[in-house]
């Protein structure tokens, strides 16, 4: 388990009893922060000795730190766009869209394919697109084929 040291943590594997024994071993701490100022790690050096010049080697790790904290960002900002992308691709993969101009009949209204065979409409957006079928009729088609049918009782 982690050992706590005030808010930072201490790597696993290295307990400290009391805040004291930081000089002893030549503990330095430094937070990592996100662009947004939020906490996302920390970086640590622990020496069996203490440290000779603790303000330089604080210094420095504070530099390490800011360029640390960046590529992690960085690095979780390329993972995301990745993933995206991936995403992307698949739904890319599993489109189907009609463009363009489809000849059809004025009569009947079946439509034309490539090979020159006539479709039924349903049938040749289905195999071209997403897109499936319920039927129903509309109202002038239900006064037309079923004259004696009281469709004022139907919405």
């Amino acid at each position: 388990p982690a050992t706590f040291l005030g808010n930072s943590k201490i790597a696993p594997g290295i307990f400290i009893k009391k805040p004291s024994q930081c000089r002893k071993f030549g503990y330095v701490g430094v937070t990592l922060w996100s662009h947004t100022g939020q906490p996302i790690g920390l970086i640590a050096v622990i020496g069996r000795r203490p440290l000779a010049n603790r303000p330089l080697a604080e210094a420095t790790l504070k530099l390490v730190a800011v360029r640390a904290a960046g590529e992690l960002e960085r690095m979780s900002a390329e993972a995301e766009r990745d993933h995206l992308i991936q995403d992307l691709q698949h739904a890319l993969a599993h489109v189907k869209s009609l463009s363009g101009l489809l000849p059809i009949c004025a009569g009947c209204k079946k439509i034309r394919d490539d090979k020159g065979y006539w479709n039924q409409v349903e049938s040749y957006i289905t195999k071209h697109s997403e897109a499936t079928f319920t039927h129903g009729l509309c109202p002038d088609c239900s006064k037309q084929y079923f004259p004696d049918l009281d469709t004022t009782a139907c919405p």
